[in-house]
């Protein structure tokens, strides 16, 4: 089980826009894995279309004592369960304000009014949850960044996730890929032309996701940032990842359809 998202997405983002004294706080104990981070982002009705979303962060008090009162749900949330610290997106501005008014906190997750509740989906699984803040205060210096300006913030962090894994993820599906050559030869599909030509190009397209990993790397070394790229991957890789588990489902006939649940996980 990895310790939720905030070393690849979070501290990326700490790095560049936090301040010295977030740094010293926060970055050491997130390597150690000492504190767990859960990402807070999407909500029932603002999931891809970030800019919508609802959660209120009000701010209430003047000079040192002054906090953000937050209200809100937040859904599909990884690891939230586990988490001692989730890293939030939060509208400070007004309700039409869209990308413009967004605010990037951290908000401990043991907090008063803070309630994580699992999620089991149709499997059986529960590897995301829901929370709710209800007035929910928050010390102002636990914002990353300049109030209303979270925007940017959440466009390195997104970039960041997508590029972590991508070498990662490269490595799993050059596996697949050839296990899946395996399974084709296993079958004596391999004697089909058409299945030969579908396998030869899911060799191109594993290659070209590998080497669009290495770019994007590349780019965050020498220049601090992943780019466009980490967003067209994504894309790519998803489109690869569905016609190569849909032509493994059509390969193995009857038996693709078999769940492969091991004994002792969830949904067993």
């Amino acid at each position: 089980m990895t310790l939720a998202t905030g070393l690849p997405i979070a501290g990326p983002t700490m790095i560049k826009y936090g301040t010295p004294e977030q740094r010293a706080r926060y970055l050491r104990p997130m390597l150690r894995g000492d504190e767990v981070w859960a990402q807070a982002y999407s909500e029932p009705e603002a999931g891809s279309d970030l800019p919508a979303l609802r959660t209120t962060a009000i701010r209430k008090g003047d000079g040192a004592d002054a906090v953000y009162v937050v209200n809100g749900q937040k859904l599909w949330n990884t690891r939230a369960e586990i988490a001692d610290i989730l890293f939030t997106l939060v509208r400070t501005g007004t309700s039409d304000s869209r990308q413009r008014g967004i605010s990037y906190l951290l908000i401990d997750a043991h907090a008063p009014g803070v309630t994580v509740r699992s999620l089991r989906d149709l499997t059986g699984a529960s590897d995301f949850a829901e929370i709710y803040f209800d007035d929910v205060r928050v010390p102002i210096a636990n914002r990353v960044g300049d109030e209303n300006d979270g925007w940017k913030l959440v466009r390195t962090s997104l970039g960041h996730e997508r590029a972590a894994g991508s070498m990662n993820q490269a490595a799993t599906y050059r596996r697949v890929v050839d296990e899946l050559v395996s399974l084709a030869h296993e079958l004596g599909a391999t004697e089909d032309a058409v299945v030969r030509d579908k396998l030869a190009g899911f060799e191109s397209q594993v290659r070209i996701m590998r080497y669009t990993g290495m770019r994007t790397i590349s780019g965050i070394l020498a220049n601090g940032e992943p780019g466009p790229s980490s967003s067209t991957a994504r894309l790519y890789n998803s489109l690869f990842e569905q016609e190569l588990h849909e032509f493994a489902v059509e390969l193995l006939g009857d038996a693709g359809v078999l769940g492969c649940w091991g004994a002792g996980t969830e949904g067993s």
